[in-house]
């Protein structure tokens, strides 16, 4: 199955993320990383004020943390292209 990879995290775990939806950064938490073919993609939890959580799958470059456990996994580029296996 080389054209995915999974990195996930366990619950009380999970690195604090913000996540951009739209225009917007929302507080999150990270639950796995996902690679599908050479595109990594973050799979998060995230609040929208007024409208409780939600799930989304997002592109590496939507997510940032101070938390180094929510880096992109090893041979990540910025523009989520070219990565490596995990």
């Amino acid at each position: 199955m080389g054209d995915r990879a999974y990195l996930g995290f366990a619950p009380g775990r999970r690195p604090a993320v913000e996540v951009r939806i739209g225009t917007r950064w929302l507080p999150g938490e990270l639950r796995s990383w996902i690679r599908r073919g050479a595109t990594w993609w973050a799979h998060v939890d995230y609040v929208l004020p007024g409208d409780g959580s939600h799930t989304a799958t997002v592109m590496a470059t939507s997510i940032r943390s101070t938390d180094p456990r929510a880096e992109p996994p090893p041979g990540s580029s910025e523009d989520g292209s070219q990565r490596q296996e995990v």
